[in-house]
């Protein structure tokens, strides 16, 4: 299962979020589920070391992005730049 990863150092990370879950809330407009997390998705640095050591290769980091542009647009009301 992929995950967002809060890293804590470069020795250690833990995992946050499950990223699949995040965007199927966003997927389906469950605004609530995805406001509960907002705190892990712009916490994130985009440091890319997630992707690094992620077997199936996803870009998190694109995933990431992806995720703020929905909580800005669709629930905060801000325009895209």
């Amino acid at each position: 299962m992929h995950q967002l990863w809060h890293v804590h150092g470069a020795l250690s990370a833990r995992p946050r979020a499950d990223a699949r879950r995040l965007f199927r809330y966003a997927l389906l407009g469950d605004r609530e589920e995805v406001l509960g997390h907002t705190e892990t998705i712009f916490s994130c640095l985009l440091c890319r070391m997630c992707e690094a050591n992620c077997p199936a290769g996803v870009h998190i980091a694109e995933n990431v992005r992806t995720l703020r542009t929905y909580l800005n647009r669709e629930v905060h009301g801000l325009a895209e730049a």
